[in-house]
């Protein structure tokens, strides 16, 4: 029996149930067990087991021992004591020797305070049926908070890892070549919301006066006979004469007013190069020696929610007995980073098209690009889908132009291409874009200041072992902007008029007078919301331009004349695109069917790998962004004497001193460049470069078309 001064959890009652307290009990005001040693003949009550000492004295008849059929014991109620004959309700039997099995359990008390249990789990057949007994408390364990973890991530976007980069060139220096190449998407939102009041007042006043006099002349002629006749008028005229004057005022004041308030928000995406040096003892390419070789990783931006984690020790040890996870319900879903391997078969960091360099025998190709020696798409060089990403890529970005062309600004009058402008609504659509942007005074056609376009993004580099580096990126800006407003107006006017007419002299006398004075007010309100969204790649690269030979000591070689011996295999010059891909479902199914390492993903126990297989969906594909790499050119530098192995173009470049593809491209480009507008033109432009320049090399023209056609990015 006890009596506790706290509330107790079902569930920390169930474990003390039937079985003696272990621990705990500095919150016991009495605990009475009935033990033998509370009914022996010399006691006089019953002992309190707890730290209080309330003993319970005898009445005057002392207690009689009986034989229990309770189940308290030092093990479960299941099971029965081999030393003890007592069978209870609660014994069970079992068809074979079971099993039992201690585990750890994370529990919250009354007062939401977290503790640790240490209990034990029984399992046997019985029937041909398996039975799980669960919940026996062992004794008490020490909890220790350790950290947090993120669990039920959601995907938001991913990085296919850091621009690509020649590990052949990553040699000879001993801290490696962290950070030799990185990626940054940024996207900032802007709003700003503005009140605006105006007000206006104005009086006017006008005065106008007019004065005039008026004669009239009459000349008669008499007839009289008879000297009685009759008077008629021979000639009449009449004089007017006026002036006039007047004079207008008038006079305005007015107050404007307005308040703004702006809110920036950016988000910055960046992964860095990372890896690893290569084991001296392993080394994949000899004649070049170790390498830093590049970790091929990439990274998903997640929201999820975050759980505590606590470790759960023995108390009397402090060994460790289990880690456990509990949500924080004081956290919302916020943002995580989630690194994951990218499937290497699909690219591979360190490898830019499946090669490793040369050594003695020709092309050392990757483990995973066995089939790397002739020319083919591997790892990162993929040309052909390269560039037709990014003509799909410009060719939405015309059909927006066509479609803000085709919009009449002519009020009721559609001038424009109504064939044009659906398909350019189709692909503001797919961009997450209102269509109707253009079109206020049709029914819920008005403009949002709340949804942008999803833009896709493709910018072009180009690195060289001189030194040199050259970028064509393209950042995209979407603004929308709303704007709401009343006015009032009020006028007011009153005046009046004066006229006076007498004779005088034979004259008429006129003056008028008229005289008005009037103002007004205006009250203009405005609100308005203005946002705008910007986003863009920026990318930085740098692997190592050091392509010159060192000896055993670490000392860089020189030829007889004094120049620097080149490595033959390390790349000198290579081109790639970073795309872009705004937020689509294509962009999740891609993610878990080609980007991530399928076998990392399914059988790794990192909580990467785990959060990952959280935010995979079979049925709902929610829309995500994506950032990806293609190489579209790679030059390397070629072996003074071929291998055996060697093309018969490699051979012959060397017979002609060309050190490598690039070398050959800028001897030939000046003649070509202006014919890369078709495969004909290009064709011909090179037989007639190599005629004039290299005629050695004419038998391979055809080949030599090839490579410049992918250098020109004409690739289909």
């Amino acid at each position: 029996m006890r009596i506790w001064r706290t509330v107790r959890t079902r569930e920390q009652i169930l474990d003390n149930l039937f079985t003696r307290l272990r621990g705990d009990k500095q919150d016991l005001l009495g605990y009475w067990t009935f033990d033998r040693d509370s009914t022996a003949a010399a006691t006089t009550s019953v002992r309190d087991e707890g730290l209080r000492g309330n003993n319970l004295a005898f009445s005057p008849k002392r207690p009689r021992i009986l034989l229990s059929t309770a189940p308290v014991s030092t093990d479960t109620a299941q099971v029965r004591s081999a030393l003890a004959d007592v069978r209870t309700p609660f014994h069970d039997t079992v068809a074979g020797a079971p099993a039992a099995s201690e585990y750890a359990d994370l529990q919250f008390d009354a007062k939401g305070e977290t503790l640790g249990v240490l209990k034990r789990c029984y399992g046997f057949v019985r029937d041909g049926r398996w039975h799980l007994v669960t919940g026996y408390k062992v004794g008490d364990l020490t909890t220790e908070w350790v950290g947090q973890a993120q669990f039920d991530p959601q995907l938001m976007g991913y990085i296919e890892g850091a621009p690509p980069v020649p590990s052949e060139n990553l040699t000879d220096k001993p801290d490696g070549f962290p950070a030799a190449s990185s990626v940054e998407f940024t996207e900032a939102d802007q709003v700003v919301h503005s009140l605006s009041a105006s007000k206006t007042r104005s009086t006017n006043t006008a005065f106008n006066v007019s004065f005039g006099f008026e004669t009239v002349a009459d000349v008669m002629t008499v007839t009289a006979p008879l000297g009685v006749g009759t008077a008629s008028p021979l000639a009449e005229g009449q004089l007017l004469m006026a002036a006039q004057a007047g004079l207008e005022f008038s006079n305005t004041w007015s107050e404007d007013t307005t308040v703004s308030q702006g809110r920036n928000t950016a988000r910055r995406t960046k992964l860095e190069l990372t890896g690893y040096t290569e084991d001296p003892a392993k080394v994949l390419n000899s004649a070049i020696g170790p390498r830093y070789v590049p970790a091929n990783t990439g990274m998903a931006l997640v929201q999820s929610q975050t759980a505590d984690v606590f470790a759960l020790r023995l108390a009397h040890t402090g060994a460790l007995v289990a880690y456990r996870m509990l949500p924080n319900p004081d956290i919302p879903a916020d943002w995580n980073i989630v690194h994951f391997p990218i499937n290497p078969r699909y690219t591979k960091q360190g490898t830019l098209d499946g090669a490793v360099g040369f050594d003695d025998y020709g092309k050392v190709t990757d483990p995973d690009y066995p089939t790397a020696t002739g020319y083919g798409e591997y790892s990162y060089f993929k040309p052909r889908d390269a560039y037709a990403l990014k003509r799909r890529i410009t060719r939405d970005q015309q059909r927006l132009q066509a479609y803000y062309e085709s919009i009449s600004t002519e009020v009721g009058h559609d001038s424009g291409n109504p064939a044009a402008e659906a398909q350019a609504k189709a692909v503001l659509r797919s961009m997450g874009m209102s269509a109707e942007l253009q079109s206020p005074g049709s029914p819920g056609g008005s403009a949002t200041a709340t949804g942008f376009s999803h833009r896709d993004l493709v910018n072009t580099y180009v690195w060289t072992a001189q030194g040199g580096f050259f970028a064509e990126t393209t950042e995209a800006t979407d603004a929308v902007s709303e704007t709401t407003s009343g006015s009032y107006d009020f006028t007011y006017s009153y005046g009046g008029s004066f006229d006076l007419t007498f004779g005088a002299l034979g004259l008429g006398w006129a003056f008028h007078l008229d005289a008005s004075r009037g103002g007004g007010f205006s009250t203009t309100r405005a609100k308005s919301k203005e946002s705008s969204r910007s986003f863009g790649l920026d990318v930085q690269c740098a692997p190592s331009n050091d392509l010159q030979r060192r000896d055993g000591n670490g000392r860089p070689k020189y030829d007889a004349a004094g120049k620097p011996v080149l490595v033959p295999g390390k790349v000198d010059a290579y081109r790639f695109l970073t795309f872009y891909l705004g937020e689509n479902s294509a962009n999740f199914d891609d993610f878990y069917h080609k980007v991530v390492d399928p076998t990392w993903l399914q059988g790794s126990n990192a909580p990467d790998a785990a959060a990952l297989r959280q935010t995979r969906q079979s049925s709902a594909k929610p829309p995500c962004w994506r950032v990806l790499h293609r190489v579209t050119y790679v030059s390397r530098v070629l072996a003074p004497v071929p291998p055996p192995g060697a093309p018969p173009l490699e051979r012959a470049m060397r017979t002609e001193n060309i050190a490598s593809n690039y070398e050959l491209i800028k001897r030939l480009e000046p003649y070509v460049r202006p014919a890369a507008t078709s495969s004909a033109n290009l064709a011909a432009a090179t037989r007639d470069a190599l005629a004039a320049q290299l005629p050695e090399l004419l038998p391979h023209a055809a080949e030599i078309t090839e490579y410049l056609g992918h250098y020109f990015g004409m690739a289909n």
